[in-house]
């Protein structure tokens, strides 16, 4: 499903649902988009000059939808794509689904989530994760991974992150120690995403329970 946006956030072509969604959002085609959380993504694509791929809850008349947006800049104009359309019960309260995703992700039940491109480069990063890694989503976007993250091999002497960008898999089991922030072992999945084209174009990923911890208290 795509849409695009103009250089004032006008939502100028759209495929038919898109559109189903801007008119029960109250407004129409050519108007601003009405969707916070699908124009909060395609606004911070604009501001860094480089395509931003992550979830998002678009609020409907009589249901939620949850769904993947790819927000990519082309000149003045952002073009979307958005995938994985899952339709849900609506939420209650239904101003819960208005607030952009980046204001949702410092509820505290939110997921540790993260995003990086086919560079590692980070694209996307929960508040909660960004503030044990002792930095900001905004500080961390469009930065190294690996700047805020030592990896650490596991007991074959791999790195399954950097494994997983080599065969473009699945990957789990990623220890890796915050360069600053917290002092805990975070351990990272990720699942690969791809491009219209079926590029690799990175990761989208979240942190695991590290099962470790309790065998690092033991006594010894």
């Amino acid at each position: 499903m795509n849409g695009r946006l103009d250089a004032m956030d006008r939502l100028i072509s759209a495929d038919p649902d898109l559109v189903a969604l801007q008119t029960e959002a109250g407004s129409h085609i050519g108007s601003q988009l009405a969707l916070p959380q699908i124009l909060s993504i395609a606004r911070l694509s604009r501001k860094l000059g480089v395509p931003i791929y992550r979830n998002a809850i678009a609020a409907g008349a009589d249901h939620d939808v949850e769904l993947w947006v790819r927000a990519s800049p082309d000149g003045d104009e952002i073009a979307l794509t958005l995938e994985r359309w899952i339709y849900r019960p609506a939420a209650s309260p239904r101003l819960n689904t208005l607030v952009p995703h980046e204001q949702q992700i410092d509820l505290g039940s939110a997921p540790e989530e993260w995003a990086a491109n086919e560079d590692l480069s980070i694209v996307s990063i929960s508040s909660g994760l960004a503030e044990k890694l002792g930095t900001t989503p905004e500080e961390a976007i469009g930065k190294p991974l690996t700047r805020f993250l030592k990896l650490e091999e596991n007991e074959d002497g791999e790195l399954p992150l950097l494994v997983a960008a080599t065969s473009r898999n699945e990957f789990d089991g990623q220890r890796a120690r915050p360069r600053r922030g917290s002092e805990e072992v975070l351990i990272l999945r990720g699942t690969p995403v791809l491009s219209q084209d079926g590029r690799f174009a990175g990761f989208q990923g979240k942190r695991s329970v590290n099962p470790e911890r309790p065998r690092q208290c033991r006594a010894t």
